[in-house]
């Protein structure tokens, strides 16, 4: 599999199978607010799951920083 290839729905069911796990919440964006929340809701005790569009997570936040 190569870098950003998205997977079909039936190679995501096969490649993940039995290792997905129920979390508590789902959140979905990993911008600033996602980051956060999923880091306080996991800091609680909560298993978190958090999905994002673009390959890397956080790309904004590293952009306001001017990526340093």
């Amino acid at each position: 599999m190569g870098i950003g290839k998205e997977w079909s729905k039936k190679e995501f069911r096969h490649r993940l199978g039995n290792k997905m796990k129920p979390n508590d919440i789902l959140i979905i964006g990993a911008g600033p607010s996602g980051l956060i929340s999923g880091i306080h809701s996991s800091m609680n005790g909560a298993k978190v799951c958090i999905l994002e569009k673009n390959f890397f997570a956080g790309r904004k936040l590293l952009l306001a920083g001017n990526g340093k």
